[in-house]
């Protein structure tokens, strides 16, 4: 007979909660330089969660949105994407 062995335990409100919560990162094209985009993308691969995510690029009035579905990550850790990036990106936690 096999055994199954779980790290944590948590409810699925939790979890169906988490899947419906979307992070908002609105970048300024005038002051998020462009090579920052790899950096950023690595930071997001770093706190992989449930949470879908959104880049707003704005410049000169412009927005761009888009949904990046390749990367989902934990809601309650944004605050480590605003360590590395002094100014230029602001993050919206939505559900």
């Amino acid at each position: 007979m096999g055994r199954i062995r779980g790290k944590m335990i948590t409810p699925l409100e939790d979890i169906h909660n988490e899947l419906r919560k979307v992070v908002h990162i609105r970048i300024d094209c005038g002051l998020f330089k462009k090579e920052h985009l790899r950096k950023l993308r690595d930071i997001l691969a770093g706190i992989r969660g449930d949470s879908r995510v959104c880049l707003e690029f704005r410049q000169n009035g412009d927005r761009r949105t888009f949904d990046v579905p390749d990367i989902r990550i934990d809601a309650g850790k944004t605050d480590v994407v605003l360590k590395y990036f002094a100014s230029g990106i602001t993050i919206e936690v939505a559900k």
